[in-house]
C-alpha cells in the first residue's frame, strides 16, 4: 500500500515571489480562516461587478445604445392587440424606465419591470442567450457572446 504523497492544507493563492527566498514560484498555501474569508469577499464582489456590468448592459439594451448589444424587442399577442398607439406608448415606457429597488431587482441586473401604460399592467423582461438563440448566454457579460431577448407583456402573459 502506498502512502498519499501530500495533503490539502488549504486554499492556494497567488502571491508576489519573495526575493529573499530563490525558487519561489509564487504559490504559497494558506489554513488562516481570514483568509478564506477574504477569498469568499472578494467572490462576492466579483459576482456584484458581474451584476453591476450586465445592469449596465441591459440599461443600454433598452434605450437602443449600442453599450446594449445586439438581440430582439419582440411583444406578445395581446400586446399587439392593444393597437399601436399603446404600443408605442410601452416602447417609450421601456426605455425610460429606471424603477428598480432592491424588491423587485434583487440581482441587481435590471432584467424586469414593471409599470402602467395608459391605465394597464405592463411588464418586461430581458432574456440573455448565445448568438443562435437555442441556449443561455455563456458568457453573459460579453457583448460579442451575447444576445438580449427583450419581451414586453401583461402580466396575465407570463
Amino acid at each position: 500500500m502506498s502512502q498519499p504523497m501530500g495533503r490539502f492544507l488549504g486554499p492556494l493563492e497567488q502571491t508576489k515571489p519573495q526575493a529573499d527566498r530563490p525558487g519561489n514560484i509564487g504559490i504559497r498555501v494558506t489554513t488562516k480562516e481570514t483568509d478564506m474569508n477574504a477569498q469568499v469577499a472578494d467572490m462576492a464582489m466579483t459576482q456584484a461587478q458581474i451584476c453591476a456590468m450586465i445592469a449596465e448592459q441591459n440599461d443600454a439594451f433598452r434605450k437602443r445604445e449600442s453599450a446594449g448589444g445586439s438581440g430582439q424587442w419582440v411583444f406578445t399577442t395581446a400586446i399587439d392587440n392593444e393597437g399601436p398607439a399603446f404600443l408605442q406608448a410601452c416602447l417609450e415606457a421601456v426605455q425610460a424606465y429606471d424603477d428598480f429597488t432592491e424588491e423587485n431587482d434583487p440581482q441587481g441586473t435590471h432584467e424586469m419591470g414593471f409599470m402602467e401604460v395608459m391605465g394597464k399592467k405592463v411588464w418586461w423582461k430581458i432574456d440573455l442567450y448565445n448568438r443562435t438563440f437555442d441556449g443561455g448566454a455563456e458568457n453573459p457579460t460579453s457583448l460579442a457572446d451575447t444576445r438580449r431577448v427583450l419581451t414586453i407583456l401583461f402580466p396575465s402573459d407570463y
